[in-house]
């Protein structure tokens, strides 16, 4: 990509174009600039192939399925009423109350503890009327709908000021508009943390019953917002302690934080008696977050982001390495080196968040204690197993009989008649009864994790898994439900990081809440005021390689490898994978049909030989375990192929002949070498005719 707002744009534009660029990455040109002729080194072709690549790339993100024409309707549509209230909906749901000490928040509508006398007639009742509740606003961003915005908004580093945003509210002129408030307002400092040249701050900051700060950072994006410190600006800082100074006994002290990025807060959360984060909801985030404030709206926003403390920590995802600790300090005499460790500090975890309503869990359950894997293969012997079963019993196939799913083979869907007690397509369900103990109506987001006990390649400490929204008046339960099947197990295996593979045989407990942690603290879920994590027990995945039995006796399981999968799966994106009831020409120009007891057709192959073959390799080059049948070289040089194979057919079948044949003449000799730890080595030549040099023919020979 090439910004095209830079001197000589037009130049600039036909270099990257000749050096292989498809698309400018700016939109601020000079439109009255001529653009230079096209050179004579680069032909027009070369603009064709640029945009036939952009075009391939629209249609894989089906950005043509639903085509948005000039005269669209719905184009006339954006920024309509109904869209303002969308994005204002959005913003209210998206800012996180963080902090709330002594339940600060909401405040209240008006009146404080003074009374105010409308008259003082002697002998009559003096009449009383509530003072207004006194709010003063102040900080950097409180009265910017820029600085709610940030970059790309207007212009590429965002709007310099407020006039190129025509809608919206800023946090000073909602809070304006709240009944029974009585606002001042004072810049205070500017967004760098100069002190601004305005009234008086602290005499208002003294007299009023609550202040709101709004802090933040400039405008920016991409590298002009690259930066080495993530503290905010030291001004800023010592503005909310001399505000927290100057301010009374009881008085309110709610601090906003505006920016696209968590910037460090050090001395600031104890300072606050409410903290929110609202990042950048967009010019009507200053509505959104008053109407917090003011308790129009119930909270309900997560923080998307772990929340650094520390500057070392900045960049520490919720989903670390379980190894990814911190020493504990060297305070109370302690000397160096610290050997003991603890989970690294951080001011608030992911998926933090606070409501106006206490919600409880109870009753966490789980439909079984293992999840099951089927590989295609299986599925393969199964659709065997059906056809059979339809000219035995027609009539129990169509109407389910006593199957457990009506597929006719007398199991729950993963290939084996074992009762597993999962779903029926390998897959558990967690369920978890949430009630409101509150007294408003609130939305409240249900988070589970996954915890893996272990891996060969070292797990997270916890990965979000299932986001669930509801919506429940006071008093009332739902019950919350989040299905973990085993592609959702998978992760980047030992020997190869651009695949996801699955152990079989490895643990995990699914944990329901943002603090939950099912290593150091599970509990069991029952609501019985435990101090425990909600945690289910621990659930196994099981690979399932079993099958209904086929007339020759019952099929011999074959073992999980990673690689094996991802050669598989290649064979089968290329069409060069057969199955049984497909046919191919042959020499004649007849048609042969592949049947159970046929060979596939020439440089073909189908799935159940590809894992048996791979399998079989895998447990000739190492018994022991640990191997990765043809190795993961072999599983590249076939993806490059095949994605070659697969992007000359216009229908997808399978091809047959010389194409597929390159399958396994091209990659033959890439296999997998025990000497190289499972990545795969040349081993060419030696052996048999197939040049593997160690037994089993590779695929499709």
């Amino acid at each position: 990509m090439v910004p095209n707002d830079i001197e000589g744009w037009g130049e600039q534009v036909l270099r990257a174009v000749g050096q292989g660029g498809g698309m400018g990455g700016g939109y601020n040109n000079n439109e009255s600039s001529p653009f230079p002729p096209l050179p004579s080194n680069i032909p027009l072709s070369r603009l064709d192939e640029s945009v036939s690549r952009i075009l391939r790339l629209k249609r894989r993100l089906r950005m043509f399925d639903e085509p948005l024409l000039p005269s669209d309707a719905r184009r006339f549509g954006v920024g309509s009423d109904s869209d303002r209230s969308a994005a204002l909906e959005m913003a209210r749901q998206s800012v996180a109350l963080v902090r709330n000490v002594r339940s600060a928040l909401p405040l209240p509508p008006g009146g404080g503890g003074d009374a105010v006398p409308t008259t003082t007639t002697t002998g009559e009742i003096t009449k009383y009327k509530k003072r207004p509740y006194r709010v003063h606003v102040a900080g950097p961003t409180s009265d910017s709908l820029s600085y709610m915005s940030g970059g790309w908004s207007a212009e590429w580093q965002g709007a310099p000021d407020d006039s190129k945003l025509w809608y919206g509210a800023t946090v000073r002129t909602a809070a304006e508009e709240v009944e029974g408030w009585e606002v001042t307002y004072g810049c205070g400092v500017d967004i760098l943390g100069r002190d601004c040249d305005d009234a008086d701050t602290m005499g208002a900051v003294a007299s009023a019953d609550a202040v709101i700060l709004c802090l933040g950072e400039e405008n920016y994006a991409e590298k002009r917002g690259d930066m080495r410190d993530l503290r905010l600006p030291w001004g800023q800082t010592e503005f909310v302690k001399r505000v927290r100074e100057a301010s009374g006994k009881n008085t309110k002290i709610v601090v906003v934080y505006f920016g696209g990025r968590p910037r460090l807060l050090g001395p600031i959360p104890p300072l606050a008696d409410a903290i929110l984060i609202a990042f950048l909801p967009g010019p009507d985030g200053g509505r959104a977050v008053v109407d917090i404030i003011a308790g129009a709206t119930s909270p309900s926003g997560r923080l998307p982001v772990t929340y650094p403390k520390y500057s070392d920590g900045g960049g520490s995802p919720y989903w670390h390495p379980v190894t990814d600790m911190c020493t504990k300090g060297g305070g109370g005499g302690k000397r160096l080196p610290h050997y003991e460790t603890t989970p690294c500090e951080v001011e608030w975890p992911f998926g933090h968040g606070l409501g106006y309503a206490e919600f409880s869990y109870s009753d966490l359950s789980v439909s079984g204690d293992e999840v099951v894997f089927a590989p295609p293969l299986v599925a393969a012997r199964r659709r065997r197993g059906r056809r059979r079963s339809v000219g035995e019993d027609e009539t129990q196939l169509a109407e389910g009989g006593d199957n457990v799913d009506g597929d006719g083979d007398n199991n729950d869907g993963d290939g084996d008649s074992s009762n597993n007690n999962n779903d029926g397509d390998g897959s558990v369900t967690v369920k978890i009864t949430v009630t409101n103990e509150g007294k408003i109506p609130s939305s409240h987001s249900i988070l589970f994790f996954v915890f893996d006990a272990s891996r060969y390649v070292t797990p997270e400490y916890k990965r979000l898994h299932c986001v669930e929204m509801i919506r429940l008046d006071p008093g009332m339960t739902a019950e919350v439900a989040c299905r973990v099947g085993p592609d959702d197990l998978r992760h980047v295996g030992p020997h190869d990081d651009s695949h996801f593979v699955l152990q079989p045989g490895m643990t995990f407990r699914v944990g329901v809440g943002p603090d939950a942690d099912c290593r150091r603290n599970p509990g069991d879920g029952d609501g019985d005021d435990d101090e425990g994590s909600p945690c289910t027990e621990q659930i196994r995945l099981r690979v399932s390689s079993s099958s209904p039995e086929e007339e020759e006796g019952e099929e011999e399981d074959i073992a999980y490898v990673g690689a094996c999968e991802a050669a598989c799966a290649a064979w089968e994106r290329s069409g060069c994978l057969a199955e049984e009831g497909d046919t191919t020409t042959t020499k004649g120009g007849g048609r042969r049909y592949y049947g159970k007891k046929n060979e596939p057709p020439g440089g073909m192959m189908d799935m159940e030989r590809c894992w048996r073959m791979c399998a079989s390799a895998a447990e000739e080059n190492d018994p022991e375990g640990g191997y990765e049948g043809w190795g993961w070289n072999y599983v590249r040089c076939v993806e490059s192929v095949s994605r070659r194979i697969a992007a000359s057919s216009s229908t997808g079948a399978p091809h047959g002949g010389a194409e597929c044949r390159e399958m396994t003449a091209l990659c033959r000799d890439i296999f997998w070498n025990p000497s190289d730890g499972g990545g795969g080595g040349a081993i060419a030549g030696a052996g048999n005719e197939w040049g593997t040099g160690g037994g089993s023919p590779p695929v499709g020979a």
